[in-house]
């Protein structure tokens, strides 16, 4: 049987990986849920908790940055408007013709 040199906590107060008991122990003592493993090397513990983060983020859906776009997208689309309606304001009161930015019409 071969002694447990380092530890992979996956879930606990502070996943990582741990070279001792004493100091694993204090991450998933008491702590609901907890998963963690002992491994006979660094080089095992950082392979296995490297495919647990690989796994966890192909798992995570990217929701974040989708309504990260569409905030962004729909507040382009609200500056349009205003530059719409100041080309509008400009033309109808002074009778200037005002050019839109092309960086706001994507041209």
């Amino acid at each position: 049987m071969t002694k447990n040199t380092h530890y992979a906590v996956f879930k606990g107060r502070r996943p990582g990986i741990y070279d001792s008991w004493r100091v694993t122990r204090k991450q998933v003592h008491k702590f609901s849920g907890a998963k963690y493993r002992g491994y006979g090397s660094l080089a095992e513990a950082k392979k296995a908790y490297g495919r647990h983060m690989t796994s966890i983020r192909e798992k995570t859906p990217q929701r974040a940055s989708a309504k990260a776009l569409a905030k962004r997208m729909a507040f382009k689309e609200y500056l349009y408007s205003r530059e719409k309606v100041f080309q509008s304001i400009m033309k109808l009161k002074y009778g200037v013709d005002y050019k839109i930015p092309d960086y706001m019409t994507g041209e």
